[in-house]
């Protein structure tokens, strides 16, 4: 991944090859699985992969229901009611400025942002403690099971 530059637009190709992969995959799956519904994705990502879900997201809006991201920096929110989005940040790591909806838009969208008081960003996976996980699974958990 390229380090110099801006990094939304020396790694926006990267996130376009995922977006791709995405739909490529979905192609597959259609295949096998017609009898799934494909205009209800669940998009869970990760940094670079949260970025990749934002840009998916923003492009393919009618095939995705949710998008749940941890600690994407570069690809700016959808300003959209669908898909539902929640986003868990970390403490260490701010995102570039326009990628978060402030909070009117937050409130408009129905946008869920979280910081997590006691996260970092490296935390953000499996090798994170007990605490951080389970705050993390029941934050995504309580978004879930709302209805919106």
């Amino acid at each position: 991944m390229p380090t110099t530059g801006s990094p939304y637009e020396t790694r926006k190709p990267s996130w376009e090859r995922g977006v791709q992969n995405i739909l490529f995959v979905i192609g597959e799956l259609k295949k096998r699985r017609p009898d799934l519904d494909y205009g209800q994705l669940l998009l869970v990502g990760h940094s670079h992969g949260g970025d990749t879900s934002m840009l998916f997201a923003q492009e393919h809006g009618d095939l995705v229901r949710t998008v749940i991201t941890l600690d994407n920096r570069r690809m700016p929110f959808p300003r959209t009611r669908k898909p539902r989005i929640l986003s868990l940040r970390s403490t260490d790591q701010p995102a570039d400025e326009g990628v978060i909806p402030s909070a009117e838009e937050q409130a408009t969208f129905g946008i869920k942002v979280i910081k997590l008081p006691a996260t970092i960003r490296n935390d953000m996976w499996d090798g994170g403690t007990t605490q951080q996980k389970v705050e993390i699974v029941g934050h995504i958990d309580a978004f879930l099971a709302a209805k919106n």
